[in-house]
């Protein structure tokens, strides 16, 4: 029997049932039978009639598409997709439908660092509100840049979570290391209003061209944290003429603005945002103010800044 013969079967069956059932059961109600047999026939003739007919419900439910609107909304329902303990899985099986075919030989290094470093799933917290405050007092003669840096930010906690700890970094170029009139001071560290200063010890590392001081600091009793960094810094720009400022989490609204004096040129960049930073406060003189508040910042994205010795 070829496959077009099964086909017409399988849409025809209802009636097959159905016509089936009642040929059955008019047969049970002759003398063709004795009465044992008969009895047999009849309760076989209902059980295939009922089978036409509820075959027959069936698939005019399924016509109607209210038995695919329901198991569509069982299987793509929140709490339905809450209690499944693969979803990682299930979203690179999604993710790999999407994607698989137009970028087959990159398609796994997509999933996961997707995955594990823009997804919030290995995240314990995001940055909320944060401000960026640049105020370059001088550039000296012999081309030493004088700056104190204030970054405040809000710390929140994901809700499964009781503490999580934060890292500030700071890393400085070796070239600069060899300079006499270096200044890089941690002024404060304050949460919640509190300078915990005292409290932290910052670990260094160095590789063959630069030198990186770690601070970790843990946060809990709370959900929410307010924290302040202000640092101040002195240098030759000769040796080291960019700044970058990249997040290490992800971060909801960013405000940027920085001041410098008439002999310095400063330029500002994005770093990796999908959203520009806009522009504001254009009418100041020598100050730069951005802010991002359309969309969210990923971890190593952020802003940068290059610096130029203006010609007088």
């Amino acid at each position: 029997m070829n496959k077009d013969v099964y086909n017409w079967i399988y849409k025809n069956l209802v009636w097959f049932l159905v016509v089936f059932g009642v040929f059955i059961l008019y047969a049970s109600s002759t003398e063709w039978f004795n009465a044992g047999f008969s009895s047999i026939l009849e309760k076989l003739g209902l059980a295939i009639f009922s089978s036409g007919i509820f075959a027959a419900v069936l698939k005019s439910i399924q016509f109607t598409g209210i038995f695919k609107e329901e198991i569509e909304k069982v299987v793509v329902d929140s709490s339905f997709i809450e209690k499944r303990n693969d979803l990682p899985d299930l979203w690179r099986r999604i993710s790999k439908s999407i994607h698989h075919e137009k970028f087959p030989s990159i398609s796994d290094e997509l999933e996961s660092i997707v995955l594990d470093k823009y997804f919030p799933t290995n995240h314990k917290y995001f940055y909320n509100d944060f401000r960026y405050t640049l105020n370059i007092t001088e550039l000296t003669n012999d081309n030493i840049i004088k700056y104190t840096e204030n970054i405040e930010f809000k710390v929140v906690l994901a809700s499964d979570v009781d503490e999580a700890t934060i890292f500030n970094e700071n890393t400085i170029d070796k070239d600069n290391l060899e300079q006499d009139t270096l200044v890089n001071e941690l002024v404060c560290f304050e949460v919640n209003g509190k300078n915990v200063l005292d409290e932290i010890r910052p670990k260094e590392s160095e590789n063959k061209f630069e030198q990186k001081k770690v601070i970790a600091y843990t946060l809990k009793n709370g959900r929410e944290f307010q924290l302040r960094v202000n640092r101040k810094k002195e240098y030759n720009i000769e040796a080291d003429n960019f700044k970058l400022m990249r997040v290490k989490s992800l971060t909801k609204e960013m405000d940027v603005s920085i001041s410098y004096p008439e002999n310095l040129l400063v330029s500002f960049f994005s770093i990796g945002t999908v959203n520009q930073f806009e522009r504001k406060h254009t009418e100041h003189k020598r100050t730069i103010s951005r802010t991002h508040k359309n969309g969210v910042i990923l971890p190593y994205q952020g802003f940068g800044m290059s610096f130029g010795i203006k010609k007088s």
